[in-house]
């Protein structure tokens, strides 16, 4: 959503990009299931207990030269995402600037290239901050990727969850031929994700992911007790931007 203002015809690319990819990756997703578990039946190791299922499952037919081809994969798949999470990032901070929500100073595009460079610097610090963290502290790679996956997790949950209440509500004032079939979708996938979310919250979890999610509830919390402070202080400026958001 955050490309949309530099996408031509947003309102049809976007949503067939989004479907096509989420088809794509969920037959690949269901087909890699199916092969590592088929496979595991054959392999003492339970599936759950194997760091790298597909390295395990290279030396179990005696090819372990094939997991290195694994190794690969997951270190391209990892960067990509880096790079992929960096660019969408610095956007949403760039457009969030040019709102005035947050500081000005990072509505700023580069003059050559165009891109939110100052953005991107910014979460460049951060993640480098976070690696000497990480690195100094000698820190278990899994509890921070559980603690990060964690509060990842309870934020794409909610997102969903906010999103089957707007869709349907934006189509119906639109008039859409499509409202309909919004609701139905909202009114099963909607309890569905709230159910994981509130089973995801309570009992608490131990641990990393304890922490990220009392530092998910609060930073939700801040976020709408700061809409409600705009709402009552500054009604124009949240309307101009819901506005903004509409178009």
């Amino acid at each position: 959503g955050n490309l949309a203002g530099e996408t031509q015809a947003a309102r049809t690319a976007i949503p067939k990009v989004m479907l096509f990819s989420v088809g794509m990756v969920g037959l690949f997703f269901v087909a890699m299931a199916y092969i590592e578990i088929l496979a595991f039946a054959h392999i003492p190791t339970a599936i759950g207990n194997s760091p790298a299922p597909l390295n395990r499952i290279a030396e179990a037919i005696g090819r372990p030269w094939l997991g290195i081809f694994s190794d690969l994969a997951m270190a391209t798949a990892a960067f990509s995402a880096t790079i992929a999470t960096l660019n969408s990032i610095s956007r949403i901070l760039f457009s969030m600037a040019g709102h005035q929500v947050i500081s000005q100073y990072l509505h700023f595009r580069h003059p050559l290239h165009g891109t939110p460079t100052r953005a991107m610097g910014l979460l460049a610090v951060l993640v480098l901050f976070s690696i000497l963290v990480v690195s100094l502290g000698h820190f278990s790679i899994l509890p921070v990727v559980g603690t990060f996956g964690t509060f990842t997790g309870l934020a794409f949950l909610l997102i969903y969850s906010l999103a089957n209440i707007a869709t349907p509500l934006s189509l119906f004032r639109q008039k859409h031929v499509w409202r309909w079939f919004s609701l139905i979708v909202a009114g099963i996938s909607l309890p569905l994700l709230l159910k994981v979310l509130e089973v995801s919250l309570w009992p608490l979890p131990a641990g990393g992911e304890g922490v990220a999610t009392v530092l998910f509830v609060l930073l939700v919390l801040l976020v709408f007790i700061w809409g409600l402070l705009w709402a009552r202080f500054k009604p124009q400026k949240l309307q101009q931007l819901v506005e903004l958001v509409d178009e």
